[in-house]
């Protein structure tokens, strides 16, 4: 726990140090100076406290960069907007996050993408296989395009999206059993949090358990699923290889996150603030990024040391996993013109089986 501390420590000063730096040469590019308007109101605005929830444990990577992130937007407004980060489900369920901000019981939350796909048909982009862009400046520029289009799917939730992303490289599968083609994974139950997902393993030949993700231990260790689709990190951080030993690292880019404020509390912000929050985003995303990779090089690392047998596929037998993956996509960019632009901003990118 003190090195998993430390750990988080250090990421958490590199991402200050680095937005610091990026922020500290800003000044120098600008042509021309803030308005009167907009320092006057930045300045006279009150201190403003956000209570974002997240599904995610204390110490997880993604809690982790909630965090960061809430460390971020304090610094670039200089202290008057905090955002408080509230970690494993404390607040309300993870399913119900997005209700929970859009009603104002939350003022914002940190989701997983598939947690509200049934709900906003668009967000499926986020929970496509394989959408995760390895090459990070590849996977910021089809996030920043295709957020606006985002944005159009939750405009009836009454929220303000600040970022997205679709995690590179992070998925596999971890089961009860060795597994190393989907041939032998036929039959198994599967957790998934929903979504696209649920396709994917039923293309597989296996069946579904659709489970939030806290509740996914107690289902393999009590029978009610045989295995998870999980990320390396939430493995690490759920203690996965007690109940499912063995893991085929799938390197499936998937499992899409976002952060979103409530948009009557978004626009309570100074619009100094707004901005300085806009500008400091897209360099915490590239340093966000930059520290999800090694946590997940490291999560595979940790595994092994944990009890995982860890099994890679050859490029043969990952073509035999990818194979339902293109009906998922197809299916995805027919159900609107919005979704079709969204696959093509992603293909246009790198993305793809």
């Amino acid at each position: 726990m003190r090195n998993k501390a430390i750990v988080t420590i250090c990421a958490l000063a590199l991402v200050i140090l680095y937005i610091s730096a990026a922020c500290a040469g800003a000044p120098a590019a600008q042509t021309t100076k803030p308005s009167e308007t907009d320092a006057s109101q930045a300045a006279v605005q009150e201190p403003i406290t956000l209570v974002a929830a997240t599904m995610y444990p204390a110490g997880n990577t993604y809690a982790t960069i909630a965090q960061l992130y809430a460390a971020a937007v304090l610094q670039a407004t200089e202290g008057r907007v905090k955002i408080v980060v509230n970690p494993g489900e404390s607040l309300c369920p993870g399913a119900e996050e997005l209700a929970a901000v859009n009603s104002g019981s939350v003022d914002a939350a940190m989701t997983v993408i598939n947690y509200v796909v049934g709900q906003v048909p668009l967000a499926n982009v986020g929970a496509l296989p394989w959408v995760g862009i390895s090459d990070i400046e590849s996977n910021l520029a089809a996030a920043e395009e295709g957020l606006p289009i985002i944005q159009k799917g939750f405009e009836k939730y009454n929220i303000h999206i600040n970022w997205y992303a679709c995690a590179p490289s992070a998925y596999g599968l971890a089961t009860k059993k060795a597994v190393h083609v989907p041939a032998e994974a036929k039959g198994l139950k599967i957790r998934s949090a929903g979504g696209a997902m649920d396709e994917l393993i039923s293309g597989w030949g296996c069946s579904t358990v659709t489970l939030p993700t806290s509740e996914m231990y107690q289902s393999i260790q009590y029978g009610v699923s045989d295995g998870t689709l999980l990320s390396v990190p939430s493995m690490v951080a759920f203690k996965l290889p007690e109940v499912a030993p063995y893991y085929c690292d799938l390197d499936i880019g998937t499992g899409g996150f976002l952060f979103y404020i409530n948009k009557d509390k978004w626009n309570k912000i100074s619009s100094a603030d707004q901005e300085a929050i806009g500008k400091v985003t897209p360099e915490f995303m590239r340093v966000v990024l930059q520290v999800n990779g090694a946590n997940i090089e490291k999560g595979r690392k940790e595994l092994p040391e944990m009890g995982e047998t860890m099994y890679v596929p050859t490029p043969d037998e990952i073509k035999l996993w990818k194979a339902p993956a293109k009906a998922i996509w197809d299916k995805y960019a027919a159900s609107s013109p919005e979704a079709q632009q969204l696959t093509d901003i992603y293909r246009k990118h790198g993305a793809g089986y």
